[in-house]
């Protein structure tokens, strides 16, 4: 394909854009955009215009569900502004050339499972009438995308965000829509949980303190034990362990000293009960089982073995053994067969972007186009025509 296309992953947290081939996204910000209030009176599907107020923060997408689409608009035109500023090289060109880029670039933009047929045609109407001269546009399922990143076709993707938490079982490419199985719980909350402990057991008041801090305290020091009551326990008072409390330094200056919570944040992923006080939610290694068993008997094996981590809330260390450890454990104690089977967890480095990297093979591929839809199919059946993207 002469033109690469441009990839674009808007999560609830952050958005992620760049070219087709490349391997990493050119620029990763929040998904947020300024002075934008979404309409309150409107009760139609119609976008009403933009009320701008400076310095509010709009956050379009929700949970991994679009809830304003004034402000979803702005998001995808500041992403493909990022991307405009450069053209994209050749696949033979080694540098990216400084001249301004052609008219008509090809889109994929990636979508969340089960995202709904109106949701869907609002993005194509996006990708159409508001980014600039859009030939075509494909809307790519993210957990299908970062398992092609990892070189597989079936597969099942624990993916955990800012947001929301997916299970996702992948066969030949396709997503089994009976058995994907969501948590709304993630990073968000996981911060969220930081601050409170933080506050409540030594009175550090960090409400007020950028996220982005927030955030970054709970991946450096934040992991994931094998297990957490054994965790708890060398932390106690009479244990004979000697733990030291980590320490960071906030922007401002100040040292707070971290102990448990470096591993009690993280542990709602495996432990829902710990943030929600109910045993009604499972955690993600269940999540994944119980996927599984929905599937047909035939496939429970191969999913077993190829199980992907995805989203930046799988950063945390230790957590692939964490689940390498539950998803073992599960499959034991409901295996019938004579031949156990095998668990293999895969969770490769740059699991933070992994959808984007999938949609920017996926769009790299001489195939891509066929994929699409086209500005004229869109012209003449309507938004409704993206429910043919395959």
């Amino acid at each position: 394909m002469a033109t690469r296309a441009v990839v674009m992953d808007c999560g609830s947290g952050w958005t992620k854009v760049g070219f087709s081939g490349d391997a990493t996204p050119r620029a990763t910000f929040p998904s947020t955009v300024v002075g934008c209030v979404p309409s309150t009176t409107s009760t139609t599907t119609t976008t009403t215009p933009t009320q701008v107020t400076p310095g509010v923060l709009a956050h379009p997408i929700d949970r991994g569900l679009v809830t304003d689409w004034d402000s979803m608009r702005l998001l995808c035109l500041r992403a493909y502004s990022l991307c405009s500023a450069v053209t994209p090289p050749s696949q033979s060109s080694p540098s990216p050339s400084p001249s301004p880029p052609q008219p008509s670039v090809p889109v994929l933009l990636t979508e969340p499972p089960l995202s709904p047929r109106p949701t869907r045609e609002r993005m194509a109407w996006i990708a159409f009438e508001t980014l600039p001269s859009t030939p075509c546009m494909c809307l790519a399922c993210d957990a299908v995308m970062s398992l092609y990143a990892t070189g597989r076709t079936s597969g099942i993707v624990v993916e955990t965000g800012d947001g929301v938490t997916h299970t996702v079982p992948i066969c030949d490419g396709s997503p089994l829509n009976h058995a994907v199985l969501r948590l709304e719980l993630a990073g968000r909350d996981l911060t969220d949980y930081m601050v409170r402990m933080l506050a409540e057991e030594r009175g550090y008041s960090l409400s007020n303190t950028c996220p982005t801090t927030i955030d970054d305290v709970k991946e450096k020091l934040g992991y994931v034990p094998l297990g957490y009551e054994a965790e708890m326990e060398a932390y106690s008072p009479s244990s004979s362990f000697a733990v030291l409390e980590s320490v960071y330094e906030l922007p401002d200056g100040e040292v707070i000293c971290i102990g448990t919570e470096r591993f009690r944040c993280p542990e709602p992923l495996f432990q829902p009960s710990l943030l929600h006080g109910t045993s009604s939610l499972v955690g993600i290694h269940e999540m994944c089982y119980n996927s599984i068993t929905k599937c047909d008997p035939n496939i429970h094996s191969n999913l077993c073995g190829s199980i992907v981590l995805s989203g930046g809330s799988s950063m945390f260390r230790g957590l692939p053994d964490r689940m390498q450890m539950e998803m073992t454990t599960l499959v034991s104690s409901h295996q019938s067969s004579a031949e156990p089977m095998r668990v293999r967890i895969t969770a490769p480095q740059q699991r933070k972007c992994l959808a984007w990297v999938g949609g920017s093979i996926l769009a790299s591929l001489s195939t891509f186009q066929q994929m699409c839809i086209t500005k004229e199919q869109f012209d003449e059946s309507g938004p409704s025509v993206i429910h043919k993207c395959p």
